[in-house]
Order: structure tokens, then C-alpha cells, then sequence
């Protein structure tokens, strides 16, 4: 059976935790409040695993509900959820109003560093406090070959938080040295931002350079979509897009959403002549965003 739960009583929580509905295969579940914590402690004291083969979770965080952070971090840990196939982390609040313990937050990365997820095909964060080191965890959770199967990553950091190189590096480092990559990712936006840049002064270009060598080296073949809006990605920037496009590496990609930055004349005139002068340069695109 395929089933979809969006607001569930604590004994429903719990009976689905356990694994008790066993002719439940693909299950979407959204975790919220109590009932949300309920579920992620009964499948963390159930004699077995779960017994779906796929589980999309879908996590909404409210005001004072950091524990439910923790109780879905103890459940990744102990590899509890290995079934997991989609994860989204939303919040119905500000989440500088949301009282996260950072060591909590860096335990929640841990987890993906550690931890085995075979059917992991999207996952997704948005308006967590992300930090450099928490997407480098990530970097080595595809150092160690730990999602397979991932095909889309949306890590959206808060507006209140600036990333760095080291970001980049850290993630970007970890994918090109692992045995495999990351060979069905088709969906990748670690870069997008509301409402700042999200690269310190004299980063940008070494950030998007990251990404750029990780598609050298043949780590990410089957990349479709680039999401740079709001970047505030410059002429330097698009010169790095352009030697990239030059050389092949974005063939595959069918979106390249560049809005809102700060592209001038040189930048447009460097990675259109690429364009036109390499017929691989983006020969699969549909929708190339500069607005």
C-alpha cells in the first residue's frame, strides 16, 4: 500500500513508529508537534527496523520544538531510518526564534556522515543555520559512499548566516574524493539565498570553481539543474561558468537560474561567446534565468 499521513494522533505516531501496519510499503509521513516526536521515539525503541521500503518525511519545526530535531537525529544516528527515500525540513516560524542547541545541530550532519541511507534520493533543508562545517559533514557522508541513490540536495542556509570557501571546499572535496560521487544527482542548490550573498568578499568565484572541477573530474555526471539566484554572482563568476560551459561540463544541464545578481557586460559577453562558440556548451538547456 502507498499511504500519506499529514496529521496523526500520538497512537497512530506510535503504531506506525513500531512498524506495526506491516503491509505498508511507500509512506509519506509529516512530523510535527508531539505526534512528531512520538513517531521518531517508537521507532527508535522498536525491536526491528522499519519495514517500508520507502518513507518520505516531511519535518515542520514550530516555535519550541527543537526537540524534534533531536529526536529525528537520535533515530538518523542509530540507523533507524534506513528506509528514508525523502527528507524536507521546513519551518512554520523564524528559526532565530526557534532555540536550537548547536551541538544538536552538528549531531544532525554527524548523522549523515555516519550513517547508511540506501533509497535517499532527495533531501532537503531550508532556513536551518547551516554552517561551513555542517555541509563539509555532508561532503564526507559522500566520501563515504552514504547516499547512492541521491538525486536532488537543497541545503538553503538562513538569511542570518554567511558562508564561506570552506564551505565549498569542504563539500565539494568530499564528493570528488569519493569512489563513486554522487552518479544521479540531477538537482543541486547548496548555492541559493534570499537575501544575501552567500559567499564572503573574494569567495564567490572559488566557490562556484569548487562545483566546477567536482564536474571536471566526472563526480556529478547527470546534473540538470543550477540554482545561482540571488548569489550576487558577478563578471568574475560568469567567466568561471563560461570555461566550464566551454569545456563540456554543463551539457546535461536543462536549468541554469542565474536571477538577481550582479552580471555585467563582460560577464554576458564572456559566457555567450562560450556559448556560441561550443556546441556542447548547453546543448540540453530549457530555461537559462538572467533576469
Amino acid at each position: 500500500f502507498h499511504l500519506g499521513f499529514v496529521k496523526v494522533s500520538e497512537e497512530t505516531a506510535r503504531t506506525l513508529g513500531r512498524g506495526q501496519i506491516r503491509s505498508l510499503r511507500n509512506v509519506l509521513l509529516v512530523l510535527s508537534g508531539q505526534s512528531g516526536v512520538t513517531f521518531l521515539e517508537a521507532v527508535r525503541e522498536a525491536k526491528e527496523v522499519l519495514p517500508f521500503e520507502k518513507l518520505h518525511l516531511q519535518v515542520w519545526m514550530q516555535e519550541s520544538e527543537a526537540r524534534l530535531l533531536g529526536a529525528l537525529t537520535e533515530c538518523l544516528s542509530a540507523g533507524r531510518l534506513a528506509c528514508l527515500h525523502k527528507l524536507e525540513w521546513h519551518s512554520l516560524r523564524d528559526t532565530s526564534e526557534i532555540p536550537i542547541d548547536d551541538d544538536v545541530l552538528r549531531q544532525l550532519f554527524e548523522a549523515f556522515r555516519r550513517a547508511k541511507f540506501p533509497v535517499l534520493s532527495e533531501l532537503l533543508f531550508l532556513d536551518l543555520k547551516v554552517q561551513d562545517e555542517h555541509l563539509a559533514l555532508l561532503g564526507e557522508g559522500v566520501r563515504a559512499e552514504n547516499f547512492p541513490q541521491l538525486r536532488s540536495l537543497r541545503v538553503s542556509p538562513h538569511p542570518d548566516v554567511e558562508m564561506g570557501t570552506s564551505r565549498m571546499e569542504g563539500f565539494f572535496g568530499g564528493v570528488r574524493e569519493s569512489a563513486h560521487g554522487l552518479p544521479l544527482l540531477e538537482n543541486i542548490d547548496v548555492f541559493s539565498k534570499a537575501s544575501r550573498s552567500l559567499f564572503s568578499d573574494g569567495d564567490k568565484v572559488e566557490g562556484i570553481g569548487q562545483m566546477v572541477e567536482t564536474l571536471r573530474v566526472g563526480k556529478m555526471p547527470n546534473l540538470e539543474r543550477l540554482d545561482f539566484s540571488r548569489c550576487k554572482v558577478d563578471d568574475q563568476g560568469m567567466n568561471v561558468l563560461a570555461g566550464a560551459a566551454r569545456r563540456g561540463y554543463l551539457r546535461k544541464v536543462k536549468v541554469l537560474d542565474l536571477r538577481d545578481n550582479e552580471i555585467g557586460r563582460e560577464g554576458m559577453k564572456s559566457f555567450f561567446g562560450a556559448v556560441s562558440e561550443t556546441p556542447l556548451a548547453l546543448p540540453a538547456i530549457v530555461n537559462l534565468d538572467l533576469s
